[in-house]
């Protein structure tokens, strides 16, 4: 009824039937659109004053997170495509070529927007799962699952695309992906980074390598800084610079990484340094030498078993001497092992490594730790008549 008195009353002006027909089809697709965008407003506001006041009031926190994501408003995407899809079976009605195809473009592109939408619900929800498990397991920090969301939001995303290739295509799932399976050396070329990134991201959180917020090392590109984000495709890195810096996530399985994390879990750091000793100035000690050593108290248990004190090296003393400040130095952990030893011989000189473990694991008090034990190093070596080495040249 309402089709014949459109068409009689474009006739009253246009005189050929085809300018008729477009006109009319014209209006009609116009009506549609202008019904969806009117459904889409009736739609988001229902929404936003009753659906999300509703999951608001819930006792559900899973539903309070549904209600702070703007994706419940998606909602009312799905009742514009409807209108679409719907409105698409009107413009038939003059049942010719050109109407037949105006009406399937239009059927088609409702629904690839209707499956979009759908689609971008259901990541929606999915998405909302990462926040709810992070606020009611403390474990979630130890067992981070957001690696497994993104791959499932990828997987339902890449599946969704094939199903939307057969339905544009009118082909069946099986042909689609046989062309898939065809075209693979393509596929893995395109995303190669994006299937390297799902591997690594799962193999990263099931084995627990890395975690957001741990402090990481990558020496081959020179990185050391903390991980801010772990995506599919990359992972991005705050320098103790300020820079952040972005690598591949297939990197973290690819490569040599160092990461800080066990500091924090067993308390204790490592010291590895070493101090050049003069060779020249390696001897034997005299008789008062001898008796200014005896006076140290900390040598007190090797003086005592020594047989013969004339035969032993002042870097014997030395060695002995550090070690056993070491023992007694309250932030170097006795539970570790420490460790005063040679080096090979150098150049320049004879290396004197220090290897302990401390309970200062920050940073700063880390460094400045290691420097007052190297700085007590170097002002105890003239108590054993020993000097540090120096280019003679410089």
């Amino acid at each position: 009824m309402i089709e014949q008195f459109l068409d009689n009353t474009i006739q009253r002006y246009v005189e050929s039937s085809m300018q008729v027909r477009l006109i009319s089809e014209l209006i009609t697709i116009t009506a549609i659109t202008g019904f969806a965008i009117i459904a889409y407003y009736i739609v988001k506001l229902f929404t936003k004053y009753y659906i999300k006041r509703f999951l608001i009031n819930s006792d559900s926190e899973f539903l309070h997170l549904v209600a702070s994501k703007n994706g419940i408003a998606t909602l009312a995407h799905l009742a514009s495509a409807l209108t679409f899809r719907v409105g698409s079976n009107f413009i038939t009605r003059h049942n010719d070529f050109y109407a037949f195809y105006l009406a399937l473009i239009v059927n088609k592109l409702s629904m690839l927007y209707l499956f979009i939408t759908i689609i971008i619900v259901i990541t929606g929800i999915i998405k909302t799962i990462n926040p709810y498990y992070e606020n009611q397991f403390e474990f979630s920090k130890l067992y981070p699952i957001k690696q497994y969301i993104n791959v499932s939001i990828f997987m339902i995303w890449l599946l969704s695309a094939v199903f939307i290739i057969a339905f544009f295509a009118n082909s069946s799932l099986t042909r689609v992906f046989t062309a898939i399976g065809a075209a693979s050396a393509v596929f893995l070329l395109i995303f190669r980074d994006t299937l390297l990134g799902i591997v690594s991201s799962i193999q990263a959180a099931t084995s627990n390598i890395v975690r957001v917020g741990d402090r990481i090392c990558i020496d081959k590109y020179n990185l050391d800084g903390t991980v801010i984000n772990i995506a599919i495709n990359s992972v991005r890195i705050k320098n103790s610079d300020n820079t952040v810096a972005t690598i591949p996530t297939y990197m973290l399985t690819s490569e040599v990484v160092k990461n800080w994390r066990t500091l924090e879990e067993y308390g204790t750091r490592r010291i590895k340094r070493s101090i050049f000793v003069d060779i020249n100035s390696i001897r034997l000690m005299n008789p008062e030498e001898i008796k200014k050593i005896i006076a140290i108290k900390v040598l007190g248990d090797f003086i005592n078993k020594c047989d013969n004190l004339k035969e032993i090296s002042n870097l014997t003393f030395f060695r002995i001497f550090l070690e056993n400040y070491l023992n007694e130095h309250q932030y170097i952990s006795n539970k570790n092992i420490i460790m005063i030893r040679h080096l090979e011989l150098t150049p320049a000189g004879l290396p004197l490594e220090i290897y302990a473990f401390t309970a200062k694991i920050n940073g700063k008090e880390f460094e400045q730790l290691v420097s007052e034990i190297i700085e007590y190093c170097f002002i105890s070596m003239p108590l054993f008549a020993l000097k540090p080495f120096q280019n003679s040249s410089s």
